[in-house]
């Protein structure tokens, strides 16, 4: 357990269900830095997915001046 959450919830003051629910959050906060995730696709940087949106972006700029220009 984190000692951040220790020290805000001492040990004694807290029930056996809350310790058990903080450890299981605790671990699964801590397999989110762990190689199985950090390797996976969705934590690898993508210069696809920023090409995409940044694409999809000028074209709404594009249709909305276009659309400025032929109703204005």
């Amino acid at each position: 357990m984190s000692v951040e959450l220790e020290r805000v919830y001492p040990p004694d003051t807290r029930e056996g269900f809350e310790v058990a629910l903080d450890a299981e959050l605790s671990r699964r906060i801590q397999s989110l830095r762990e190689p199985p995730h950090t390797a996976s696709e969705c934590c690898a940087p993508t210069r696809a997915c920023f090409v995409e949106a940044a694409s999809w972006g000028v074209l709404g700029a594009v249709i909305w001046v276009a659309t400025l220009m032929y109703f204005g």
